[in-house]
């Protein structure tokens, strides 16, 4: 009788590392002042939706750079970096 590996016999996967937990990589940035552990490769506009913040009113420094929102998606954000984000509020005196 021929020799059949698990997944010719069975039709599943027999591979140790597909039953692994995946886990996400973290880094530390600093944001507002604060470190934080973050996902690693997540570029401005992926920290913002991770940290849950409203893309339509803020503006973000990176580094001390200020950041266009048209570069949010080709920016990365990397291990160490200083990140302030300031959401601008309406309202004042009527």
């Amino acid at each position: 009788m021929p020799y059949l590996n698990y997944t010719d016999r069975f039709g599943v996967r027999s591979n140790v590392l597909s039953r692994k937990k995946v886990t996400k990589q973290l880094i530390s940035v600093e944001i507002n002042g604060e470190r934080r552990e973050i996902p690693a490769s997540l570029n401005v506009r992926g920290l913002l939706e991770h940290l849950q913040i409203d893309t339509a009113r803020v503006a973000v420094e990176l580094n001390k750079e200020i950041v266009r929102k048209a570069a949010w998606d080709a920016t990365p954000v990397e291990a160490g970096a200083q990140i302030e984000i300031v959401m601008f509020v309406g309202g004042g005196k009527n």
